[in-house]
């Protein structure tokens, strides 16, 4: 019978999760997602987009500024 928790494959659905961050009706199950960055992947978005072109890393304020 445990098996039966894992019976039912699981699909991302991006739509249903849209739904369910809007709040529109009861999910039909749980979505899991990453809340967080990486420090390298922010780093790679910062460089891909210039995004912190016009900060200065000496400034003590320069990793709230950055996110």
């Amino acid at each position: 019978m445990p098996d039966a928790l894992l019976s039912k494959p699981v699909k991302p659905d991006a739509e249903a999760f849209l739904r369910c961050i809007r709040r529109e009706g009861t999910p039909e199950r749980v979505h899991y997602i990453e809340l967080f960055l990486d420090v390298e992947v922010q780093q790679a978005v910062c460089d891909r987009f210039g995004l912190i072109a016009d900060l200065d890393p000496g400034d003590p304020w320069f990793w709230q500024k950055r996110e």
